[in-house]
């Protein structure tokens, strides 16, 4: 689960010609652009369990350390799940708010950093 994060993370930033041209090729292909929105939406149910396990952890985490650890992983799969889907495609497909967990991992990780 790990490698498809990083992946993603890493395919944000490398968006060449070539590879955006390549993108576009197969999706023109109508079972390609099937397939590919099969995986994605599998990917994105993925990304947004493992985000929602991660806060769960960092809600119970009582060392700030641990806490801001936790925080950040949960933060890192919901951007994650984010790039691959729109917040609102994210909310329908998951019954949740994702500006309501973003605020609420950004406002853990605060608090955490202030316990430091």
């Amino acid at each position: 689960m790990l490698i498809i994060l990083v992946i993603v993370l890493l395919s944000k930033w490398s968006g060449t010609k070539d590879s955006k041209a390549n993108v576009e090729d197969k999706e023109d292909s109508p079972q390609v652009s099937k397939n590919l929105s099969r995986a994605t939406n599998s990917q994105v149910a993925s990304l947004v369990a493992n985000a929602l396990s991660w806060k769960q952890k960092s809600d119970m985490d009582q060392d700030p350390r641990a806490a801001l650890m936790h925080s950040t992983y949960a933060t890192a799969y919901l951007d994650a799940a984010r790039t691959l889907s729109s917040d609102s495609e994210i909310s329908r497909k998951n019954q949740i708010n994702v500006d309501e967990v973003s605020q609420s991992l950004q406002q853990r990780q605060q608090q955490s950093i202030q316990a430091l």
